[in-house]
């Protein structure tokens, strides 16, 4: 039986991969550095606990199985984290893709193995362009950025080859997965927790940064479906709309029928500010509309609002 090979397979888009490519009946490995699967993933994910940067095992492991298809949704995710453990970063978020892809592509592995790499919005820095696109030149501001950019390049290099490398550059896109660390699971956990008497305020940073938040559900579908496609290419996967993190805390709020006490619940931190953030990201993502067919499905406020619903229920069973 031919497998699909989902790398960090317990991250917030491995989860919704692996139930999407289960539901089409797809045998699924999933690696992950955890000992064990976690709770959302299909129980029938025949799961491994292997380090990414430990190429030897990978290899093993892809030696030993009939794999069709890669999606590298592994990696260190934080902005802020890279800043303090670049290094890191770099050894994961690169030089662990170019091990990967070596071993992949070497002599005694096929090389008909499709291999999908989740590339960053980050890429692109502060643009002067209005939208991003995959044309639009790259310039990180961010060790995580960089490092990105450095196993988007190398990809190319490999579908230059002739190999079937894709890479989806995806904007922001959330969901009930995503950790409070990122700030649209921070605002929807904390107005649940104000919502429930948990909690008296939230404690924000930059209320006027701009991110082209999409729904991680339909993200994952564009990646399934790039990696369908007849023939490997970079794709932008994003909504074309962008929203004010004060936006966000507003139909928060507005979910749980506070958005009128929105000054009395928010609370500006300096502290939170970020140096070299992002003030606006939007994504154009006509390229992969006009070739596989694919557009966002889900409107920013529905899934703010099914977060919150998600966290009131969370917080009131957990209290």
């Amino acid at each position: 039986m031919k497998s699909r090979l989902i790398l960090g397979v317990n991250g917030q888009d491995g989860i919704l991969l692996s139930r999407l490519l289960i539901s089409q009946g797809h045998h699924l490995i999933g690696i992950g550095v955890q000992p064990k699967l976690s709770q959302h993933v299909p129980d029938s994910v025949e799961y491994f606990s292997v380090d990414i940067k430990d190429s030897e095992k990978l290899y093993e492991l892809i030696k030993a199985s009939n794999i069709e298809v890669i999606y590298n949704l592994a990696g260190l995710s934080s902005v802020a984290q890279s800043f303090k453990e670049p290094q890191m970063t770099r050894e994961v978020n690169y030089m662990a893709v170019k091990n990967l892809l070596e071993m992949v592509y070497s002599q005694d592995l096929t090389s008909h193995i499709k291999f999908f790499q989740a590339s960053s919005s980050e890429m692109f820095g502060a643009t002067t362009d209005s939208s991003q696109n995959e044309k639009t030149q790259f310039n990180p501001k961010s060790p995580y950025a960089e490092s990105k950019v450095e196993a988007h390049i190398l990809c190319d290099s490999y579908r230059d080859q002739g190999f079937f490398v894709s890479c989806g550059i995806l904007f922001n896109h959330e969901s009930i997965f995503r950790p409070e660390t990122f700030v649209t699971r921070k605002v929807t956990s904390t107005v649940a927790r104000i919502k429930l008497g948990l909690q008296e305020y939230l404690t924000i940073g930059n209320l006027n940064a701009t991110r082209d938040w999409g729904a991680a559900r339909d993200y994952v579908d564009a990646i399934n479906c790039v990696s369908e496609h007849t023939a490997a290419d970079n794709f932008v996967i994003a909504t074309g709309h962008s929203h004010s993190v004060h936006e966000l805390v507003s139909l928060a709020l507005e979910a749980v029928d506070l958005n009128h006490q929105f000054d009395n619940l928010v609370r500006f931190d300096e502290n939170l500010l970020r140096t070299n953030d992002l003030l606006t990201t939007v994504g154009d993502a006509r390229k992969i509309e006009k070739e596989i067919g694919w557009v966002s499905k889900t409107p920013f406020k529905a899934l703010i609002s099914e977060m919150v619903e998600y966290d009131l229920a969370f917080h009131s069973a957990s209290h």
